[in-house]
Formats: C-alpha cells, structure tokens, sequence
C-alpha cells in the first residue's frame, strides 16, 4: 500500500516501477523467459471494482449495486408513469373544469402552472410521507443490507443534492405531460360534454404499462434465477465434510518453546472427549482464502516452467477429519520422519497441470519454491472456497507447527457443554491467549451474503414494482372503460353477457402484458446470463422461471382490469345512453 504525494501523477509514477523490478529481477525474469508488472489500483475501487487475491476484506459487486440502483429508477419510473396514467384517465372529469377556466380567461400557460404546481405539491407529500417510512423501515434495512445507512448517507451533501433533483425532476417529468394534454382541449367542445380521444395519447398510455409489467416481469425473473443460483451453490458436494465443525483460532501468545508438544497435548486432551470425534491444525480452513502460494514444476522439466499453486500447512489429521478423499498414494504419517518439510500431497487440479495419471505421480519429485519435495499422495479436488470462484491447484505441506487455525469435528449434539469443555482446556494450555471461534458452515456460507441479500431485495422490489404496475393498469382501464361506456351499454341492450362485456374490455390490456412479457423475456436473459457469468459453478436459466413469471404477471393484471371491468359490466345501459 502506497500513500502517494499529492502532486504525484500514478500513471507516470506506476511506468517507473518498472525500473525498480528491472533492477532486482531483471536477470532472474530473463533467464526464465518471463515478466512481471506492477499495477496502480486505488483503494476506493477494492471493495466493489476488485476481484484480486488476499484481498484486503471480502468484494462486494458493483454489477449488483448498478442493478439494485437500476431497480430503484425503474419503482420510481413506474410511479411517475403511473401518475401520467391517472392524470389523463380523469382528464374527461375535469374537461369542464378546464372549459370554463378558458371561457373566464385563463390562457394555457396559467393552465399548465397549474397542473405542474398540482404535481409538485403531491410529489412534495409524497417525499413527506417517505421520510416517514424511511425512518421507520431504516433498522429493518440495516439488517437487511449489514450495515448503518443512515449517517453514511445524510452526511454526504451528493446525498440531498441527488434527492432534490429527483424531486423537482419527478415533479416536472410526471406533471407536464399532463398539463399539456389537460390544457390543450377545446373549451367550447368540453363544456359542451364532447370529448375526443386522441389516438397518439392511447399509444402512449399502452407503452407505459408494456414498459411497467416489463420490469415487473424482469424482476421477477431475476429473483427466481438469483435464488436457484443460491440453492444450487448450496446443495453442491463440496467434497468434503462441512458438518459438525468448530474452528478455533490457534494461540498467538506461547511461552513455551515446545510450541509442537503443546499443542499435541491441547489436542490430545480434546480427542479425550467422547463428544469430539478428530482435532486437526492447519494454516488455514475451507472458506478462507489461501494466501500462500508459490510456484511449482516436477524436477525432469525446465527451469523456465512456471506454474502457481496454493500452498496448504497441514497435519497427519486435516485430510481424515475434513473425509478428503484421497485417490492415489497416502496421508502424512507422524512417525514418517521424512514426511517432515520433503513429502507434499496435491490435489486433481495440480495434478492435471502436471499432466500425469494419479497412480504414475507418486513418488515424482516437485520443486516447490526452489525446494525439492516428494509427491506421496493425491486427494481429490474440493471447494476450498464458493462455487463463485473454480478449483484451484493446491498443494499440502506437513507442517503440524503451523497450527492457525484448529478443527474440532464433533460427533454430538450436546453442543453447549462441549464447547464450554473445549473452552476450559484452551484457557487452562494457553492461558495468555484468547478464545475465538466460529461455526465452519457458518463461516464458509457467510460467501454468499452479498446474493442472499440481493435476493430478498429483489423480491421486495418485485412485490412493490408487480403493485405499483398494476395502479397504473387499474387507472388506464378506469381510462378505457369511460371512453367505452356507451359501447358496453349498447352492447349489454343487445344481449351481451357479463362474461362477454369482461372479456371484450379485458382482452387489450391482456395483450398489453403479454407485449410485455415478450420485451422483457429476451432482456432478462440477457441480464441474467451476464450476471451468471460471475460464478465459476452455475445453473442454466430456468425457462420455468420465464413462464411461472409471464402466467403470474397475467393474472394479476387480469384480475385489476376485471374490476373495471365488471364494474362496467354490471352498470343499467339506460342510465349510460341517457348521458347525451
């Protein structure tokens, strides 16, 4: 980590490194055929814009913060549309009011400061009534997101700022349509009842509500894939045995020089316990990134092959308590004193670089960071990591003094006693040191927080953006009912039926829908698909969730416009025709 002076350009200073390496390993790379570079990165783009490495805390995405922003602008797009929608449906209501304003001398522009200050004054509540509920479903989103928003947020002036365009942005955009239309009407044919529809407008209307069950359905979309994704990391093999463990952090404080017998003897006491079944040491544990590596190549090949292995500290026990399945040769053995820093087991990804069968391998010599060492065992691959990241080659060193971290594999459920025993036993052999711990699974699950989250976001943001479409469905049917309601009445003198009337009324805004579903299903896989691109083990699209997504849409928006529609359905015709 570089603090840089403040007149400092990175770009030239980052080309002037390049020197630093040139002078100590210049020799070394060209013997080898090789180069290595350094690379600038800022370290405000880590945590969302990084995919390195011994990284410096777990990433976050910045594919899902874009999303979930995305998704934001799409609720509040369907909000302002909608309002447009309820606008011009009631626009018919006030045609008079608009007919006499005129008559009495107000001239268009009055008429359209009018309308935009009705919308800013609403959207001015509006923003009341949200701060409100800010307040009260902020602790609620704090859980939800693992952190405190609030300080973080209402400090930042790009914070207001934001807010404020967004106010008088929403209250201009949702307004002015509106006040164009309301104010453009004939006065003498409004007051006199005559009110013509505009074929531009209904296109208009009709786009909005294809556009606002669009992102519905896409998010819905979303939210299905992102929780099979989720279900599918989880029900993986992970190979190896994730259940009943308990990881204690190895002590960092020994008095004692015979820091190895120490440990034996903490070890050996615990294996005492009927409740413990096996204690093992390594350097690190599945679910913490491996942060020493090395490079690696068998001993007949040329020095100029290079290739990079994580490198795992382990004892006699690591491999039999975790049920690593070994596939060729054997485990560590304490009284194999040549196992001692000359033996390694690699796993099937190291051994696939090598490019041998898993039984020929064994008893090869591999030069592990310019150290001889022989190959005594092959294990089967396994996640030391998420499935959001691919197998990597690892090889395993006995090292049983590198005990950072202790795996206690419990065979009961009696987890309270056991783990107060297991605590008096560390206290008592490292008093000097404190006891951390954590709960394997939990731990190693904790990888797929950020998708958790995501999840239960999308589907709060689906329910809300499926119900906020659907207000804008019921005030364009409310639109389209009062243009036809002369039509139903004639059609109900004639003997059409209720059922008929629903239909007749329904079947456009169910073509709507089914536009919708057809936009927005080619959109969503392709956002989807790039999103999946992320995981190193992933499902395919499910095309039930396209179905499942399109069949619900459907009905929720049949069942909004059916209101209307009976509602006109069941109205006295005479009552209707007499209008005139």
């Amino acid at each position: 980590y570089l603090v840089l002076k403040p007149d400092t350009d990175p770009t030239a200073f980052e080309q002037k490194l390049s020197s630093v390496i040139d002078t100590h390993l210049g020799r070394h790379l060209r013997k080898i055929n090789s180069q290595e570079k350094f690379i600038l990165q800022p370290l405000s783009d880590i945590h969302l814009h990084s995919d390195l490495g011994a990284e410096i805390t777990l990433n976050g995405d910045h594919r899902i913060v874009s999303f979930l922003l995305l998704i934001s602008f799409f609720i509040i797009g369907i909000a302002w549309l909608n309002y447009i929608n309820l606008s011009t449906a009631k626009a018919t209501e006030r045609a008079r009011e608009v007919g006499l304003r005129k008559v009495m001398g107000s001239n268009k522009t009055q008429l359209i400061k009018q309308f935009l200050v009705e919308s800013s004054v609403l959207t001015f509540l509006s923003a009341v009534i949200a701060f409100f509920l800010f307040v009260i479903i902020l602790p609620h989103f704090n859980h939800l997101a693992g952190k405190e928003v609030m300080s973080e947020l209402t400090g930042q002036n790009g914070f207001w700022i934001i807010t404020a365009i967004i106010l008088i942005l929403g209250s201009f955009l949702s307004g002015v349509y509106p006040a164009f239309v309301l104010s453009s009407f004939n006065p003498l044919a409004t007051i006199k009842g005559k009110f013509i529809r505009n074929v531009g407008n209904a296109f208009l209307r009709k786009a909005m509500v294809v556009f606002q069950f669009g992102a519905a359905i896409l998010l819905m979309i979303a939210t299905m894939t992102v929780f099979r994704q989720l279900e599918f990391m989880r029900s993986q093999d992970l190979g190896f045995d994730i259940r009943h463990k308990i990881i204690v952090r190895g002590p960092r404080l020994i008095k004692d020089e015979s820091y190895l017998n120490t440990m034996d003897n903490f070890k050996n006491i615990l294996k005492g316990y009927p409740d413990v079944k096996s204690v093992s040491a390594s350097s690190e544990v599945p679910g913490k990134e491996i942060f020493w590596g090395n490079e690696f190549r068998l001993e007949t090949e040329p020095e100029n092959v290079r290739r990079i292995t994580s490198i795992l500290a382990v004892d006699e026990d690591f491999i039999p308590s975790y049920d690593i399945k070994l596939i060729a040769g054997r485990n560590f053995m304490k009284d194999h004193t040549t196992d001692f820093g000359a033996a390694v087991i690699i796993n099937e990804s190291a051994l696939n670089l090598l490019g041998f069968d898993p039984e020929l391998i064994i008893g090869e010599n591999l030069i592990l960071a310019d150290q001889s060492k022989k190959i005594i065992g092959v294990v089967k691959d396994f996640h030391q990591m998420s499935l959001k990241q691919s197998k990597t080659p690892t090889v395993f060193q006995y090292i049983p003094w590198r005990q950072d971290y202790l795996t206690v594999s419990l065979n009961s459920k009696n987890l309270r006693a056991t783990m107060a025993s297991i605590e008096n036993v560390y206290h008592d052999i490292f008093p000097e040191n404190a006891f951390e711990y954590f709960f394997l699974d939990d731990q190693f699950n904790q990888q797929y927080q950020a998708e958790e989250r995501a999840w239960k976001i999308f589907i709060l943001s689906s329910a809300l953006a499926i119900l906020i479409a659907c207000m804008g469905l019921f005030g364009l049917s409310s639109f389209m009912t009062i243009q036809r309601t002369k039509e139903v009445a004639i059609r109900k003198v004639l003997g059409a039926t209720v059922t008929n009337i629903t239909v007749l009324l329904s079947r456009d805004f169910i073509m709507l829908v089914l536009i919708s579903f057809a936009v927005a299903a080619p959109v969503s896989w392709y956002l989807i698909d790039q999103w999946l691109q992320d995981f190193a083990y992933r499902i395919n699209i499910p095309w039930w969730a396209f179905l499942l997504s399109g069949a619900l849409t459907l009905v929720i928006a049949f069942l909004t416009v059916s209101f209307q529609s009976v509602k006109a359905a069941f109205k006295n015709p005479v009552s209707s025709i007499k209008v005139e």
